[in-house]
């Protein structure tokens, strides 16, 4: 973010200049608020078709936009990710490993990975922390105390700190296995983010129980999406009313192409890679 400077030019003191910073920082938050809008409509757009609720949030050269519902239900197999990179970290990775848990989502690969952590809490401020350093937090230890015996995927990850936390994937510490894999997804898998050429992501999809003790499906993807000489990151979450993979893999899709759109025609600029916000 720019810093604040105030300019101060002599013999002007009755028709004083307006603030640099105040101006950059104005233009920050209009940048903002119009990637806001544009990203409001393309949701709505979405749910209109497909009777469902969706989410999106970016990270770009101006921060995070988001629009729609923010992805305050399960993170599923997101979370393999933060995992294989902290199983990385300390040593107790292997690259079959990581490939299996993110290029096809294995489960076992990624329990193999959890376990190799510790203990559930152990395991749990492991990966919390790998999150926490990219600026993208989740409440994992919260998930592996209250969800007693359940996955960790029950963890929630919101859609801004994803998209945050994917802008900063090509610098984490002993992430760059992690990060190749991401670009190499299961040929079954290559939807929604999938399709935008270049992208590196990571699915999660399940039945979920919401309020009001029903059942719905949730359908999330996040990763970096090419734009100019960088990247953006990008995090999608799909409700279908119908409860399908199919309506919902419909929904993530458009809502790829569209944020593709954006980035295509300049409103939404590359992030700046690996910097502390």
């Amino acid at each position: 973010m720019a810093a604040t400077l105030t300019v101060a030019l002599a013999g002007c003191a009755d028709t004083p200049e307006p603030s640099v910073g105040v101006d950059a920082g104005q233009a920050v938050i209009d940048t903002r608020s119009l990637v806001e809008e544009d990203l409001a409509d393309l949701v709505a757009e979405v749910e209109e078709e497909h009777d469902g609720i969706a989410g999106v949030a970016v990270s770009f050269r101006e921060g995070e936009a988001a629009a729609g519902i923010p992805g305050d239900s399960s993170a599923w197999s997101t979370l393999k990710v933060p995992i294989a990179i902290a199983a990385a970290q300390h040593g107790m990775a292997s690259e079959s490993q990581i490939n299996a848990a993110v290029s096809t989502s294995d489960n076992a690969a990624a329990t193999q990975l959890w376990n190799s952590l510790g203990s559930e809490l152990e395991a749990a401020h492991a990966v919390e922390l790998v999150m926490w350093r990219a600026g993208g937090p989740g409440n994992v230890r919260h998930a592996v105390t209250h969800y007693a015996g359940g996955p960790f995927g029950n963890s929630v990850w919101k859609l801004e700190p994803q998209a945050r936390f994917a802008t900063q994937l090509p610098c984490i510490e002993d992430a760059d296995e992690v990060y190749d894999a991401m670009g190499e997804i299961a040929e079954w898998q290559e939807d929604g983010i999938g399709k935008v050429r270049g992208a590196r992501f990571k699915g999660g999809w399940s039945a979920e129980k919401i309020e009001g003790g029903t059942y719905t499906y949730t359908y999330r993807q996040f990763g970096s999406v090419p734009a100019g000489e960088g990247i953006i990151g990008l995090a999608v979450i799909a409700h279908p009313a119908d409860g399908s993979h199919e309506t919902a893999t419909d929904m993530l899709g458009e809502l790829a192409t569209g944020v593709e759109e954006l980035v295509e025609s300049g409103v939404i600029e590359p992030a700046e890679e690996c910097s502390a916000r």
